[in-house]
């Protein structure tokens, strides 16, 4: 084989290309470790063990009022029946939200990414400690109205009740006349 006619390449480049290789490996292998889990809220609540302590994505509906204390502010979101504590430092993020679920209104759906605790080291309850906070869908004021039946239903029990005190008052005072 005839050496002569093959490119020759130096020490100092054959590592800057082993160098550069391992670079990329690392670098690719830490963008899996970054990733979140995307998951439901109820998958999360009922094998807390599989995302204890790993990042986490899941969307949700804002409900309640937020709550600060000393060491940050808690809110509480909610998935069908599964509610989940969310705790921040910087209660900057929750300004975004503009309608907080109650009877009154539907909160705003949110996109939360977060660490997941099972037992949380604020709390020392299951809760995600918030990374960022994207809204999704704004909620809206709930009209809420009572049926025509309900209503007839309370109107003729107001009859009926009224009916039988003035009858109790009217037999009283016959008793007392006696």
């Amino acid at each position: 084989m005839n050496t002569d006619s093959m490119p020759k390449i130096s020490f100092y480049r054959c590592t800057q290309i082993v160098f550069f290789s391992l670079t990329l490996i690392f670098l690719f292998s830490l963008t899996g470790w970054a990733q979140s889990y995307e998951v439901s809220l109820e998958k999360l609540i009922k094998t807390p063990e599989k995302y204890d302590k790993k990042k986490v994505l899941f969307k949700s509906e804002i409900i309640g009022d937020p709550l600060s204390t000393k060491e940050g502010s808690w809110f509480n979101v909610q998935s069908q029946n599964h509610n989940m504590s969310i705790f921040l430092k910087d209660h900057s993020s929750i300004d975004k939200i503009t309608y907080w679920g109650n009877y009154k209104r539907k909160g705003d759906i949110v996109e939360i990414e977060g660490v997941f605790y099972k037992n949380g080291p604020v709390s020392n309850q299951r809760a995600v400690h918030l990374i960022s906070l994207e809204v999704v869908r704004q909620g809206k004021e709930l009209k809420r109205s009572v049926c025509v039946k309900k209503k007839k239903a309370a109107l003729i029990s107001l009859v009926i009740f009224l009916t039988i005190g003035v009858i109790y008052l009217i037999r009283i005072k016959l008793w007392h006349k006696k």
